[in-house]
């Protein structure tokens, strides 16, 4: 199985809390949308290299519910960070 985490909601002048494995997944927990300093969180980037993926078209899928809020799929976020893994060399 594989371990995900399980984002705690930042805290308004705070830097997010620690992000703890969850070792059962269900699928509303990878259909749950996390913003994009959450999905900076979890994929360990910055905010601003998300916002240039975004603009660039790369990295993971989001869905805009306005012009300025930005939401990410929690399975989406782990599928792109399975999807970007190096070959092992051999």
């Amino acid at each position: 199985m594989e371990t995900l985490y399980n984002v705690s909601p930042p805290r308004r002048g705070r830097p997010p809390k620690s992000i703890a494995p969850v070792k059962e997944v269900d699928a509303a927990t990878l259909s749950r949308y996390v913003n994009s300093e959450q999905a900076s969180t979890v994929l360990g980037l910055k905010r601003q290299t998300l916002a240039k993926m975004r603009m660039t078209g790369k990295g993971p899928e989001f869905v805009k519910f306005g012009p300025r809020c930005v939401r990410y799929k929690f399975g989406d976020l782990i599928k792109w960070a399975e999807s970007q893994r190096a070959p092992r060399a051999q």
